[in-house]
């Protein structure tokens, strides 16, 4: 999976809200597989100091909590995810719409 493609999720699902490392590591891993768990830190980490998600920043965990965070936990069944499937292209489209309801 290109790593451009994984930020590009990770921002929007900061766009739509999500600023907690547990639900986006929960999130990340429903949607995208556990083949992304190994990099959900950092991933994070540098999202959270992209400038344009400046005004979110307060919002997020600290970087202890993150690096705390025992992603071993999250267990999670196959499940016919409403994402799965979609293109990015179309989630982005869900989310400006969203910010317009």
């Amino acid at each position: 999976m290109p790593v451009q493609a994984v930020c590009e999720k990770a921002y929007y699902m900061f766009k739509a809200g999500v600023r907690k490392f547990d639900g986006f590591a929960r999130t990340m891993l429903e949607e995208l597989g556990d083949e992304v768990r190994p990099y959900l830190k950092q991933i994070y980490q540098y999202a959270k100091m992209d400038e344009t998600n400046w005004e979110w920043r307060m919002e997020f965990d600290n970087e202890e909590t993150v690096y705390e965070y025992d992603l071993s936990k999250i267990k999670f069944e196959e499940r016919a995810d409403e994402n799965k499937g979609k293109t990015l292209e179309s989630q982005k489209k869900e989310v400006s719409l969203q910010k317009t309801i």
